[in-house]
């Protein structure tokens, strides 16, 4: 696990020994073939923990391969206050520059094995049609989707439910969709 400690005004970033060895083994089993259900399986028999103390899942698998802080860089950018009044944080999905700092700090997977990794994700993402942002399915539209859209109304904030069709069909309110965007 990434850890920062501070000592005075020098932050100096350490890992974790026993979270290193998972998350190399992670990439190196998902590298040879293996698939993320299967790693999440091994992990949970090994008794090994999430970072905050959970058991381990396909997700949580698929962001640490995801994650591009085990290459050493830092992308800057994933999201952003878009105003500093509400303090709403938003999911730069394009709107805003993204900026990728290589070999910010010391990596724990090698550039290689992190390309073929990456490559794998994206292979397997397209062959089964998920796209990289689930939420750009949703329709803002409270009438598309399904005949009784536009009709139900949420009983908390007010605004019209709609169908969110990303893997799985959930209804959602139009205010909850934007809140994700």
């Amino acid at each position: 696990m990434f850890r920062f400690i501070k000592y005075s005004s020098i932050r100096i970033f350490t890992l974790s020994g026993s979270f290193t060895y998972s998350a190399l083994s992670i990439f190196y089993r998902y590298a040879s073939g293996e698939g993320c259900t299967s790693i999440a399986n091994w992990l949970n028999s090994m008794d090994v923990k999430t970072g905050v103390g959970s058991i381990w899942n396909d997700t949580k698998v698929r962001h640490i391969l995801r994650n591009e802080k085990y290459v050493g860089d830092v992308l800057f950018q994933k999201s952003y206050i878009d105003n500093p009044l509400t303090h709403k944080k938003i999911y730069n999905s394009g709107q805003r520059d993204r900026y990728l700092l290589q070999n910010a700090h010391p990596n724990i997977i090698d550039r290689n094995t992190w390309n073929l990794v990456q490559k794998m994700l994206t292979e397997k993402a397209k062959k089964y049609k998920v796209k990289s942002n689930e939420l750009e399915n949703i329709t803002e539209s409270p009438t598309k989707g399904t005949p009784y859209a536009g009709f139900i109304r949420c009983p908390y904030c007010g605004h019209y439910y709609i169908v969110a069709t990303t893997i799985k069909v959930r209804w959602i309110t139009i205010k909850e969709s934007l809140r994700d965007l």
